[in-house]
C-alpha cells in the first residue's frame, strides 16, 4: 500500500484508542457521582477525546500533509504506549464502583 495510506491507518487506529480512553474516563466520571478526583478524570478524558478527533481529521489529510501526518502518527503512537496502561488500570480500579443504571444478569 501507499505510504500515505499506511500513515492514515495508523492515525485512525490511534484516534480510536484516544477517543475510547477519553470517553471511558468521562463515563467513569458520570457514573461515579461526585467524588474527589472527578475533575482529574474530566481534565484528562476530554483532551484525550479531542486529541483523537484531531488525529481522525488529520488522517483524512495525510496525503496532503505527509510530514505532519507522519510526525503526528509517531508521537500519538508513542504517547499512547505511555497513556494506555495507567488509564486502563484506572478504569479497572473504578469499574466495580460505578453504577451506569443497568445491570447484566448472569
Amino acid at each position: 500500500p501507499d505510504r500515505h495510506v499506511v500513515v492514515a491507518q495508523r492515525l485512525r487506529v490511534c484516534s480510536a484508542a484516544y477517543m475510547a480512553l477519553g470517553a471511558s474516563l468521562l463515563i467513569i466520571t458520570a457514573g461515579d457521582g461526585h467524588r474527589e478526583g472527578d475533575h482529574d478524570h474530566i481534565l484528562v478524558g476530554f483532551p484525550l477525546w479531542m486529541a483523537g478527533a484531531v488525529l481522525l481529521q488529520l488522517s483524512f489529510a495525510a496525503a496532503r500533509f505527509p510530514a505532519a501526518a507522519l510526525v503526528a502518527a509517531g508521537v500519538a503512537q508513542a504517547a499512547l504506549k505511555e497513556l494506555a496502561v495507567p488509564t486502563i488500570l484506572t478504569l479497572a480500579r473504578h469499574w466495580n464502583t460505578i453504577d451506569l443504571g443497568f445491570h447484566i444478569n448472569h
